[in-house]
């Protein structure tokens, strides 16, 4: 795990990914609270896109290389394979 200590720029852009799931899941839950509905489509994509921060945030968690969210963003979004749900 990367630390801001030893690497600040990735540890800037890892709480940034945090800090972005967190306002789209927060205008999410706005979102359906207020119209009280969702249709399937732009719910998929919006969850997906939440997915896809998620992804950044744990397969980005080792690598300290100031350009890796950018240079390995394709890899990073991939849904991660070293971590089982809990709960």
């Amino acid at each position: 795990m990367i630390s801001n200590a030893e690497h600040p720029v990735a540890w800037a852009l890892l709480v940034y990914q945090i800090d972005d799931l967190r306002e789209h899941l927060d205008d999410l839950a706005k979102d359906m609270a207020d119209r009280g509905l969702i249709d399937d489509e732009e719910f998929r994509v919006r969850v997906a896109h939440a997915y896809a921060h998620l992804n950044r945030i744990w397969n980005s968690r080792a690598d300290g290389a100031e350009d890796a969210m950018v240079r390995r963003m394709d890899e990073f979004s991939r849904f991660p394979t070293d971590i089982d749900p809990i709960g």
